[in-house]
């Protein structure tokens, strides 16, 4: 999923992202990965249960569909 090019840092634009998820007919998630997240932000997605770091995704999706 792009974000539109508006102002503000993927950072700042993580909550809103979540939040649209929650809005969609299918479940979905957010991956992430490299330098550029916080300590907070990072423990934002993963306490919600709707985000993925990108080395941990290969575990989850295994996990999530039961592979």
């Amino acid at each position: 999923m792009q974000t539109p090019n508006v102002g503000g840092t993927a950072e700042e634009k993580i909550p809103a992202i979540i939040q649209d998820i929650g809005a969609w007919p299918i479940p979905g998630i957010v991956c992430f990965d490299g330098p550029g997240f916080s300590d907070h932000i990072r423990s934002f997605m993963l306490a919600g249960g709707k985000a993925v770091a990108l080395p941990d995704l290969e575990d989850w999706l295994r996990l999530y569909f039961v592979l």
